[in-house]
């Protein structure tokens, strides 16, 4: 008779469903991070926009067609979820300095899927990737 091993994973993170490859870059940013910084650096009580500022550059230099940072040589996109990952855990927390300005925009209550073409204006790019974006047909 074969015993199968119980194991009660009811309630737990599965894990799993992460991309290991996605975790192993930005544990690699951290390390070079370490060597840049202390290793718990990021854990003071810094403003939470110094990361969001991060993680924002990082975004716009890979939008722009630059894959990783010049300077670490890793890709900017684990660069920014690194720092993404720091404002999530202050989120949880309240660590850290919520330096985030209010009252400067109000969201509306829309659905983005229900973009009118016809109130969207981008120099430039042509009416049918205007419609691309907005879900439409060209």
């Amino acid at each position: 008779m074969t015993k199968t091993a119980m194991k009660s994973n009811a309630g737990k993170p599965r894990m799993s469903l992460l991309p290991p490859a996605a975790l192993v870059d930005i544990v690699r940013v951290r390390e070079f991070g370490c060597q840049k910084y202390d290793d718990w650096d990021w854990t003071k009580a810094r403003p939470w926009t110094e990361y969001s500022d991060a993680a924002e550059r990082h975004i716009m230099a890979w939008a722009a067609g630059q894959d990783n940072d010049e300077e670490s040589g890793l890709n900017h996109l684990a660069h920014a979820a690194c720092n993404m990952l720091f404002l999530l855990e202050f989120a949880k927390s309240g660590a850290g300095k919520d330096d985030r300005p209010t009252g400067l925009v109000e969201f509306p209550d829309y659905d983005p899927r229900q973009i009118d073409i016809e109130d969207v204006i981008v120099e430039g790019m042509p009416l049918e990737e205007l419609q691309k974006l907005a879900g439409g047909t060209a």
